[in-house]
């Protein structure tokens, strides 16, 4: 027997002379479909809908979309409810019907279990931006699943998205405070000297996956792309104040 569960939820949250309004939708496998003795597949989606009526809005389902759903929605006219909700149905039932496809040639005996779980997060929001992110964890087989986090800053008057290269001045000295944050990091992890990672070349780069809170920046580098599995995700976190000379304030 198999369904799925949609919940809606408003939640109202206060920014600085304004609210965010934000529909939580909430889909996942209330039973797992099991295949064989043993293999399952189970799914869990926790995504935001934004409901202010502004062009953020729409800038932020759709980066939804595009990175938890792995859709890429008509860019023609805004994402509404019932087309977000529809997409997060089709993605379940697309990754179910690959769990059946897999498990149906590989035969009971050697069935594998399917898992994914994804959620959407506002982390910080002022009057001029909002810092958001989404997690994803898939496990379609193997030693371990995969998980990926992706941030983004966007602008809240106009919902465009921030890079990274917009908001620093001077690249060069930012890089070198977040290249000794990093080292930090390796000094307690007990790597006796400065090792180049999964760096290209050996060289060091800021994330262009990143965020802002009210006192910190934030670059993030997920597993695999500056170490092994065992290393896991780093974060660098490096204090405003830090850099106050090194950023262009006015967008913050």
């Amino acid at each position: 027997m198999r369904r799925y569960i949609l919940i809606a939820c408003f939640i109202l949250m206060a920014a600085t002379n304004k609210k965010v309004e934000q529909l939580t939708l909430i889909q996942k496998s209330e039973f797992p479909v099991v295949m064989g003795d043993t293999a399952q597949c189970s799914y869990t989606a926790e995504l935001h809908f934004f409901l202010c009526g502004k062009a953020i809005d729409d800038s932020i389902n759709r980066y939804t979309v595009r990175n938890s759903l792995n859709r890429s929605p008509e860019a023609a006219n805004p994402l509404d409810k019932k087309q977000f909700e529809l997409l997060m149905k089709k993605n379940w039932i697309a990754f179910k019907d690959e769990f059946a496809l897999v498990n149906t040639e590989l035969g009971s005996a050697k069935a594998t279990h399917y898992e994914k779980k994804t959620r959407s997060r506002l982390l910080f929001k002022n009057r001029k931006i909002i810092s958001y992110s989404i997690n994803n964890y898939y496990f379609t087989g193997g030693e371990h699943g995969y998980q990926h986090t992706f941030y983004q800053v966007f602008n809240m008057k106009n919902g465009s998205s921030i890079p990274w290269e917009k908001l620093i001045k001077d690249s060069a000295a930012v890089a070198q405070i977040a290249q000794r944050v990093y080292r930090q990091i390796q000094i307690k992890k007990g790597v006796p000297e400065y090792t180049a990672g999964y760096f290209p070349k050996g060289n060091f780069y800021l994330s262009n996956n990143y965020y802002l809170d009210k006192d910190n920046l934030y670059f993030h580098y997920n597993t695999y792309e500056i170490g092994s599995f065992l290393d896991g995700p780093t974060t660098l976190k490096i204090p405003l104040k830090a850099l106050k000379s090194h950023l262009n304030t006015t967008l913050i």
